[in-house]
C-alpha cells in the first residue's frame, strides 16, 4: 500500500470516489493506488485540502464540545447519502463522517452520535463553510 492509497483512506475515499472529486478516470486513480504512476500536484494539492478540511472540522467539533461544557454526548449532524453530502461540499459520506471519527478518536470515551436527518446541536458542512 502507498502513501496515495493511505490517504484515500484517511480521506475517507475509494478509489471512484476520488475519481469523481479529482475529475479523473477511475483507472486512473486505481493505477496511483497500485503505485503504478505517480499522482499530479494537483490531485494531491486536492486531497490534501480535503484532508486540512476535514482536520479543521474535528477541531471545530472539539472546540464546540469543548465550548459545550465538556458533555458526555456530542451529536453532530451528517448527509444521509453520498448525493447529499456532495450538496454539501463532500465528495462522499464517508468524506464527511472522517472528521467527527478524528474527533472521536480524541474525545474518547465521549460518546459521539452521527445523526440523519434533522439538523441537530452541530453541523460539520457550516463550520467547514466558515
Amino acid at each position: 500500500m502507498n502513501s496515495f492509497n493511505v490517504l484515500l483512506q484517511i480521506c475517507g475515499l475509494t478509489p471512484d470516489t476520488a475519481a469523481t472529486y479529482l475529475n479523473l478516470y477511475p483507472r486512473v486513480v486505481i493505477r496511483w493506488c497500485r503505485g503504478i504512476g505517480e499522482p499530479s500536484d494537483d490531485a494531491m494539492n486536492l486531497i490534501g485540502a480535503l484532508h486540512a478540511r476535514q482536520q479543521d472540522v474535528a477541531d471545530a467539533i472539539i472546540t464546540s464540545w469543548d465550548e459545550a461544557g465538556r458533555p458526555a454526548e456530542l451529536t453532530i449532524a451528517i448527509a444521509r447519502n453520498d448525493q447529499e453530502a456532495q450538496a454539501m461540499g463532500w465528495p462522499s459520506l464517508t468524506a464527511q463522517t472522517a472528521p467527527a471519527a478524528i474527533a472521536r478518536a480524541v474525545l474518547t470515551p465521549i460518546r459521539v452520535k452521527l445523526e440523519q436527518p434533522e439538523p441537530l446541536q452541530l453541523n460539520p458542512a457550516a463550520i467547514a463553510a466558515e
